[in-house]
Formats: structure tokens, C-alpha cells, sequence
């Protein structure tokens, strides 16, 4: 029976798949699903948010194994999980040096010019094992070369959910609903995650997508404006989206009728002005003239773009 006085994350924490997740989605670069939102330094790897979050409501059992695998499959980095993440196809040349002798004779034609190719009659269900076959054949490290990461997927299967709530004594069926249901058992109501220096957003973020209450504040306003970004445009759905869009667009083409219509940002010959560059100005103690500073006079490298200064009486 799962012991609901003691946390997951009190016995066990499985550091090494959790520090190769976190460190896939910091190489995600722009694409990480905040970081668009704008810079944060101390923003947390969102997996490492939920991994976290996730070990403190969990139970233990007397079966340390079996909680660890139920931990995983929650994340999706369990066998199933990552092949469900599989995104990209394992390249031939890499299936070749993992298949053995008799796999190879099985699947593939004999090679010509050192270019293995797969058998003419071969289905795609064959394919597809094949895929599967090797894939389970490579370390973590190099799944995660071909996988999305956890984030991307919405939902897990039923057969996954039948085990979960087998182990963890609940009826869930999606992740807000067993949060909700493993804080019940814990605490007596829905999970309530509070972080009052929230920075970027990432805890009380993965905290709402998991099912919490959250509640978040930091003293730097750039930070509170980001974690309010975070709940209400990156966790907005699709329809909230396409209204927030809808809304902008009509903002900016009311603000460019009238700006069109005043003639500002344009020069006599009816040019409009692309962008704008402000600088610090200071008097020559010389020749008397008003000279604008910059640290260089070169805009933009890729665009070839100068600015050069003229007398102006």
C-alpha cells in the first residue's frame, strides 16, 4: 500500500535521466516554451520543476522499485515513454551497426558500394519494428538525440494510467486530475505551490499545467510581468491565443491609420521610416557643434548598414 506521510522525493530522486532531460531543453535554445517570453536568468528547466513537484506528492510503497517506475512513466522517461516522444527516424547507417547477424540477413539486402538499404518487400510495420528494435538498443543519452521532450507530450496512454492508479490507489486520467487526487490524499485538497521569488515564471508555470493552485510574486517587476506571461499568454489556450492576436493587430493598425495620417515617420518625399536609433548628444568644445555619440557607426554588419554624420546647420 502507497504511505502518503512520506514523500517520493524523500527516498529516491533518479538525478542522472533527470540532469540529461534538464540539460536537453537548456540546449532547446529559443525554442524552450518560456524563453520567448523574454531573458530571465535563474529561470529552472521546466522537467526539473515538475520532476520536483511531482517527487513531493507521490507516496512510497515498500516497493522502492516499482515507485521509481511509476515516477518515470509519469515523466515519460520511462522505455515507453521516450518511444512515444520518438520523433525523428534512427538514420539506416546507425540501425546497421546495431542490428546483429541474423537481424541484418532478416531486413536488409546485401550490401552494395558499402550502402546498406532495407529489403524491397519489407513493410512498413517491419520498419517500424525495426526502429523500435534499435531504438531500445541505445543508451538514454542517445534516445534523447531522436525524442521531443517531456513538455510536448500532452497525455499518456490509457494502459499507462491503468498502472499508475493500480499503484498510487487513485482514478486519474490525465495529470491535473492526479495531482488534484494525490493532493487530497496528502493534504486534504488540491495541491497549493507558492514561490515568492518566481523570476521567470518556470515553477508556478509547471506548477497550473500539473493542476495546483499557484500563487507568485517577485520585487523585480520585469520578473512579475514574466511569470504573468507565462500563466496568461504561454499557458493560455489556443483560442485565448488567437483573441490576445486578434486584439494586437487591431491595436497596431489603428496606432499606424493615425500615424499615417499625422505624415510623422515619414520625410517629405513620403519615405517612412524603418527604425529609429537614440543616442546621447554633447557639445564639441571646438567648433560649438552638437555631435551625437555612439560607440560605432556601424548598424548593422549582416545588412551592411552605416550611419554617417552631416552637417546640419
Amino acid at each position: 500500500m502507497p504511505d502518503y506521510t512520506q514523500s517520493f522525493i524523500e527516498v529516491q530522486f533518479p538525478v542522472s535521466r533527470l540532469s540529461k532531460e534538464s540539460y536537453k531543453e537548456r540546449k532547446a535554445g529559443a525554442s524552450q516554451t518560456l524563453t520567448g517570453l523574454g531573458k530571465w536568468w535563474g529561470r529552472k528547466p521546466l522537467i526539473l520543476v515538475r520532476a520536483a513537484l511531482l517527487g513531493v506528492l507521490l507516496p512510497v510503497s515498500d516497493d522502492q522499485v516499482k515507485d521509481r517506475e511509476i515516477f518515470l512513466k509519469l515523466l515519460t522517461m520511462d522505455e515507453n515513454g521516450l518511444y512515444m516522444r520518438k520523433n525523428i527516424s534512427i538514420p539506416l547507417k546507425e540501425v546497421v551497426e546495431l542490428l546483429n547477424p541474423l537481424e541484418k540477413e532478416r531486413y536488409l539486402d546485401a550490401e552494395v558500394d558499402e550502402k546498406p538499404k532495407y529489403k524491397r518487400d519489407l513493410k512498413r510495420e517491419e520498419k517500424d519494428y525495426i526502429q523500435k528494435l534499435v531504438f531500445n538498443r541505445l543508451s538514454y543519452d542517445d534516445k534523447l538525440k531522436y525524442c521531443v521532450r517531456p513538455e510536448h507530450i500532452d497525455n499518456l496512454p490509457e494502459s499507462d494510467w491503468q498502472v499508475i492508479n493500480q499503484h498510487l490507489e487513485t482514478d486519474a486520467h490525465r495529470f491535473d486530475e492526479l495531482t488534484e487526487q494525490l493532493g487530497k490524499k496528502r493534504f486534504g485538497h488540491r495541491p497549493k505551490v507558492g514561490d515568492c521569488f518566481a523570476g521567470g515564471g518556470s515553477v508556478p508555470f509547471e506548477a497550473a499545467r500539473m493542476g495546483a493552485d499557484v500563487y507568485a510574486s517577485d520585487l523585480n517587476p520585469v520578473a512579475s510581468l514574466l511569470t504573468w506571461a507565462a500563466l496568461n499568454i504561454a499557458g493560455a489556450s489556443d483560442e485565448e491565443v488567437k483573441a490576445l492576436k486578434d486584439y494586437q493587430e487591431e491595436i497596431y493598425n489603428q496606432v499606424d491609420e493615425q500615424i499615417v495620417e499625422w505624415g510623422i515617420e515619414h520625410n517629405e518625399k513620403g519615405e517612412r521610416a524603418d527604425a529609429y536609433l537614440y543616442c546621447n548628444e554633447t557639445v564639441c568644445p571646438e567648433c560649438g557643434w552638437k555631435v551625437p555619440l555612439a560607440p560605432s557607426w556601424i548598424i548593422g554588419k549582416k545588412t551592411k548598414t552605416v550611419a554617417l554624420l552631416r552637417d546640419n546647420e
